[in-house]
């Protein structure tokens, strides 16, 4: 009886946490994917996932006005690598609404080089549309 009460306490609680909002707090990634979103698809500003990064959970037609993370930087053309936590196909172009040079990331990738691009021209730095599914 003591050890069902004991588990019961335990699921009650971390019940508890998670809506309490103690539970890791999901959105934008920062450098270093803290605090990684399951699902979101992140854009890193330098190769080998390094430089400021962020996340994103839907598509954006045009990265004119997005900004790094806690910066006033814009990231429209200035992404260098890629990874893909979310089950979906994730394609990249160089011009908004999807024009131009594009890339296509597969569901859960990565990519630490956008510039390498199977042949096609690169997107390295160049990408201003993210289309997710």
């Amino acid at each position: 009886m003591k050890r069902k009460f004991a588990v019961a306490l335990s699921v009650v609680t971390l019940g508890a946490a998670g809506v309490m909002g103690m539970a890791p707090a999901a959105g934008a990634a920062t450098t270093g994917e803290v605090g990684a979103q399951a699902g979101a698809f992140y854009v890193f500003e330098k190769l080998n996932f390094n430089g400021k990064s962020a996340s994103f959970t839907r598509s954006d037609k045009n990265l004119a006005n997005n900004l790094w993370p806690g910066s006033s930087s814009s990231l429209n053309d200035q992404m260098s690598s890629v990874k893909n936590h979310t089950s979906h196909y994730v394609k990249l172009a160089e011009k908004a609404n999807g024009g131009g040079a594009t890339y296509v990331s597969e569901p859960r990738s990565q990519d630490k080089n956008l510039g390498e691009n199977n042949g096609r021209p690169s997107v390295n730095n160049k990408v201003s549309y993210i289309k997710i599914g």
